[in-house]
């Protein structure tokens, strides 16, 4: 699976979790990338390149 197609399971699963509104994006953006077997460095060069 792609990142894009996994992020609406990720906002589900994220929104199901106690976790406080200022970590939310980080919450998502880190379920999506384990979701879709994204490594920290494929995250990372995604966001910088």
């Amino acid at each position: 699976m792609f990142y894009d197609d996994v992020f609406f399971q990720a906002v589900t699963t994220a929104m199901d979790l106690d976790v406080p509104m200022s970590l939310m994006p980080l919450v998502i953006t880190n379920q999506a990338a384990l979701l879709s077997g994204m490594t920290s460095e494929a995250i990372e060069y995604r966001a910088i390149g």
